[in-house]
């Protein structure tokens, strides 16, 4: 049997509404702004293994509820998975049941006692199974038929009992803190206190200790990886200092960074035992990326154990791309009650980042992607957002990218990859979509209507890239009118076209008209030269943009302007109007 989940009410700051910690894994990551309750989580845990442990016997303070009241009782569910190498009687139970993962409900009172108040079992209504669970869990039987009421009463006592055949797989709980020093001491303890005579202990062991020698081995082997010198040999002498070898240049572990002795600590204690639940706090400290990732490796490969790690760094986020048997868990802070979400899919993932303050900005790109069909649609967009927020730049707090056109068929403004498009006539799309998401999760799309009237309708391909992109809290932006160039200021129009007649010209163009065409009329009466915007959009788009001013954007594209730049103010940070 192997735990596999864990939930937690009403334990300092966490609330009425449960911490899930489920689905579990073998390395569990807690992430999180600050005081957002993972070291909370952390102790819950501690606290609940100590009140099952023969060794250790907890008890609760008036700390320890939520709101410090007593009456918020302390519960929590533990989650077991039921697996082939389980004692015969515990499989059976678990097919009495009907499934292969039962679960315990447990109460902690004031006075520190244990109520057992709900398990799988707890429904089964038929004498037949009710007298194999006695059985197996009491060794008792019934003799003849009894009323459903008893069997429903017997079911809730056997809790306790039941629960007795788990306890012995509830896990010892050690915790490696987030400040960790090598350092002398009387005792060895997970933050580096006495490390160097354990390790002592390992390089030469006792006969009957020679699995030690096997962790000491581990252990250089990832300083060897860490520092990029295969043949460095890491060595205790006699004075009880560390010393690293590498092709005769022998140097105190003072020598190096800081890193590696973060390592050696961390790597020290989940050695030091095995089949237990290790709680790692800020395991990041002092760890590049790359080691972040190293070692979370190691965990999983090279260890019997399962893991909690509470952390700021995005790395452990990200993990769940590179490793199998992470699950990652956000915890928030909401109105000073600490609430879960478990990450399984981009969504929940791209939340969690958000929350801890990571941005594109940071790798370098901008904070918002406009998406738009070519490259007179950015000339005109990036005027206009100069004109209603010049406090914005270009290429620093958004960028503006093509999708080309009818290449827009092609892209996907889903998060989540490996969903289906579920909207209602919805044409069929693409096998392989380019998730456009993948490039900047702040994405606005732009798209012309090509409405010829005001009952027209978008092309499906459009209506199935707004759904998206709305859907995933982006914005999109879809003309009222036939294209773009419809949106046009005509006093900027008839400005730039008088300078290019040398003729004060009027031009008029409704929402659903076309704008080459209109234009191209406008221009070809008399000896005027007819201006061909289809055959040199780029050119005169320039020039009616360079001509617009911030007077000229009618109400309604002023309107939708805004909207944009609330959304990009949004994603850099930046204070709105």
């Amino acid at each position: 049997m192997k735990l596999s989940g864990i939930e937690i009410k009403n334990f300092r700051s966490i609330g009425e509404e449960a911490i899930v910690l489920r689905p579990w894994s073998k390395c569990n990551i807690l992430v999180g702004q600050n005081n957002s309750g993972k070291s909370t989580v952390i102790r819950a845990l501690q606290k609940i293994m100590g009140l099952h442990s023969d060794k250790i016997k907890d008890s609760l303070t008036e700390l320890d509820f939520h709101d410090r009241d007593s009456s918020n009782t302390f519960e929590y569910k533990l989650y077991w998975m039921i697996e082939d190498s389980d004692p015969d009687n515990v499989k059976e139970i678990a097919d009495i049941i009907g499934t292969n993962e039962l679960y315990f409900c447990i109460e902690v009172h004031a006075n520190s006692s244990l109520k057992y108040v709900d398990w799988s079992g707890k429904d089964v209504k038929k004498f037949e199974d009710a007298n194999r669970l006695m059985s197996l869990i009491a060794r008792e039987t019934w003799m003849r038929q009894v009323p459903e009421s008893i069997i429903e009463n017997k079911m809730k006592e056997l809790t306790q009992g039941a629960f007795g055949l788990f306890k012995s797989s509830i896990p010892t709980v050690h915790i490696i803190p987030e400040f960790r020093q090598i350092r002398p001491g009387d005792n060895y303890h997970f933050d580096g206190k006495n490390l160097v005579d354990l390790l002592g202990g390992y390089q030469i062991p006792s006969i009957g200790q020679d699995s030690d020698q096997e962790k000491f081995k581990l252990i250089q082997k990832f300083v060897q990886n860490l520092l990029h010198l295969p043949t460095a040999v890491l060595q205790v002498t006699r004075e009880n200092e560390l010393i690293i070898t590498n092709q005769d240049l022998r140097l105190p572990l003072s020598s190096f960074g800081t890193g590696t002795h973060e390592l050696i600590i961390m790597l020290t204690a989940v050695l030091a035992n095995q089949g237990d639940l290790y709680c790692i706090e800020e395991p990041e400290v002092h760890l590049h990326p790359r080691l972040q990732r190293d070692f979370v490796n190691f965990l999983i490969k090279h260890t019997g154990n399962s893991y909690i790690l509470s952390t700021h760094s995005q790395v452990f986020v990200n993990s769940t791309e590179w490793v199998s048997d992470i699950q990652v868990f956000h915890l928030k802070n909401i109105g000073g009650v600490t609430c879960s979400n478990a990450l399984i899919n981009d969504s929940a993932v791209i939340q969690a980042l958000t929350d801890l303050g990571v941005k594109p900005s940071d790798l370098l790109l901008t904070n918002c992607t406009i998406w738009v069909e070519g490259p007179t649609d950015r000339i005109y967009i990036k005027r206009w957002l100069e004109l209603v927020a010049p406090e914005l730049i270009a290429e620093r707090d958004y960028s503006i990218m093509f999708y080309g056109g009818m290449l827009l068929s092609h892209l996907s403004f889903e998060r989540d990859s490996t969903k289906k498009i579920s909207l209602e006539n919805i044409d069929k799309v693409p096998e392989e979509l380019i998730p456009i998401l993948r490039i900047n999760q702040n994405a606005i799309v732009v798209m012309d209507s090509d409405r010829k009237g005001p009952r027209g309708r978008i092309r499906r391909t459009k209506e199935r890239v707004k759904y998206e992109c709305e859907k995933n809290d982006g914005y999109c932006w879809v003309t009222e009118g036939k294209e773009i160039e419809n949106l046009l200021p005509r006093t900027a129009i008839n400005r730039s076209l008088t300078k290019l007649q040398g003729k004060t010209i009027e031009f008029e163009c409704g929402k659903y008209d076309s704008f080459p065409k209109k234009l191209f009329q406008a221009t070809s009466t008399g000896k005027l030269k007819p201006v061909r915007y289809e055959n040199n959009k780029v050119k005169y788009s320039r020039i009616f943009a360079q001509e617009t001013n911030l007077d000229d954007i009618e109400p309604e594209l002023l309107k939708t302007l805004k909207e944009l730049v609330t959304r990009i103010k949004f994603w850099n940070d930046l204070p709105s109007d």
